[in-house]
């Protein structure tokens, strides 16, 4: 059977098949740029290196390191003078806002458990050494070896 679409009819004259009507395409809601629509996202920025501190703080800190340093002078005397403390002792106290004597303990206290760890793998290591890769003197020879020896090489 044919369907009803498909029946031509001798008196009806061809009329083409209607065409829907041509909807307008919807306009993008932004124009955007080849290269930009391609464009890598933006990469953060870098990060910005500290401010300067006003003069007023920067004396602050340096008053504040100079009455904490007496103060460390009093517990350890064996510290001659700011120069005999490591920088990043001195880094420690500023920015980080510690008090010297503190920071400089942290740090002695940093430097022992790295000896520590130190030795402590040393000995580890030790242990578990197979031995001296010297040669050592031979033992004895069992008295049955020696008379097999004896008789094979004589």
């Amino acid at each position: 059977m044919q369907e009803v679409s498909e029946i031509e009819t001798p008196d009806a004259p061809e009329t083409p098949p209607e065409e829907p009507a041509a909807q307008p395409a919807p306009e993008p809601a932004e124009a955007v740029e080849p290269a930009e629509a391609e464009a890598a996202p933006e990469s953060p920025e870098p990060p910005k290196p500290p401010e300067p501190e006003p003069p007023a703080e920067r004396e602050s800190l340096e008053g504040r390191l100079a009455r904490e340093f007496l103060e460390l002078q009093a517990e350890c005397p064996e510290v001659d003078g700011v120069d005999a403390l490591p920088d990043a002792v001195l880094r420690d106290a500023a920015e980080m806002g510690r008090h010297l004597f503190d920071s400089l303990l942290r740090y002695r206290y940093a430097q022992s458990r790295r000896v520590e760890e130190a030795r402590a793998s040393r000995q580890r290591a030790a242990q578990s050494a197979l031995g001296s890769l010297r040669a050592e003197p031979e033992a004895p020879a069992a008295a049955e070896n020696e008379a097999m020896l004896r008789g094979v090489w004589n």
